[in-house]
């Protein structure tokens, strides 16, 4: 297995998030408009990371359709954000207030469900690749369900609040709400084994796409609780949301690269 001491991609999203607060400092009354900006360039690299993993796989590999569906899931989240965005990027969509709330929630909810999917495949390598026997000490166990709990208190706490500002509509409530959160649910409850995958990886280039991942869905957990448990907002918040952006696509970054240099590694992935 090729030795990978550090991940070649692992500190890239710490000078793009000191970028970010660097040019919002100096903003002023376009703060807003960097904030817009930041968010959908954090997305656009995300996806091109995606896509360059999906490619370093053949069809039928295990972690093809993973990749390709979290390609899937940013391009419907930045076409949300470019098309419904506050009209910035297409002012000249017009449509109805509630046309538009449905396509966003059937946009959203075809992205949530594409990455639930996809974080549960990468999930599985830990089983896939036999590490599962070897996890048999309590603190393994620990730290394969420990964040379940945390997870699902976020779960219940955001759709009892989102419940109370969406429409009595059975449908859109189920798009907009429901299928979100409980994808948001599944991304943090399989932070462990991500975690345990990666641990037991270690040494070799093949640890780094799963640490990061976990990295990632470790970030956009710390969003939710500081934007839904604690109500939290400002550029500290959207700081953590780019940092959650920026290294789960280090992972399709550190996956494109590794199988670049070794593509065999492709049949144990």
């Amino acid at each position: 297995m090729a030795r990978a001491p550090w991940a070649k991609w692992f500190l890239l999203p710490l000078p793009l998030a000191a970028l970010f607060m660097g040019v919002y400092a100096v903003s002023g009354s376009a703060s807003d408009c960097v904030v817009t900006t930041g968010v959908l360039v954090g997305k656009l690299f995300t996806l091109v990371a995606f896509v360059l993993a999906a490619t370093r796989f053949s069809w039928g590999d295990r972690l093809h359709a993973a990749w390709w569906l979290l390609a899937f899931n940013m391009t419907l989240l930045l076409a949300k954000d470019v098309f419904f965005g506050g009209r910035f990027f297409c002012p000249q969509v017009d449509i109805e207030a509630d046309s538009e709330a449905t396509v966003r929630a059937v946009m959203v909810a075809a992205a949530n469900v594409a990455s639930t999917v996809a974080m549960l495949l990468l999930a599985r390598a830990f089983r896939n690749a036999g590490l599962a026997a070897v996890a048999s000490k309590p603190i393994h166990r620990l730290v394969k369900v420990g964040v379940v709990p945390i997870a699902f208190a976020i779960f219940i706490v955001t759709v009892r609040e989102q419940m109370a500002g969406v429409s009595a509509d059975v449908l859109h409530t189920f798009l907009a709400v429901v299928i979100p959160n409980f994808a948001d649910f599944v991304s943090f409850a399989v932070i462990g084994p991500l975690a345990l995958t990666a641990f037991f990886l270690r040494g070799g280039s093949l640890a780094w796409p799963w640490a990061l991942l976990a990295l990632g869905n470790a970030m956009w957990l710390f969003w939710d609780l500081a934007t839904t448990m604690t109500h939290l907002s400002g550029v500290s918040v959207e700081v953590v949301r780019l940092l959650a952006l920026g290294y789960t696509g280090s992972a399709g970054l550190e996956q494109w690269w590794a199988l670049r240099v070794d593509p065999h590694l492709a049949r144990v992935a």
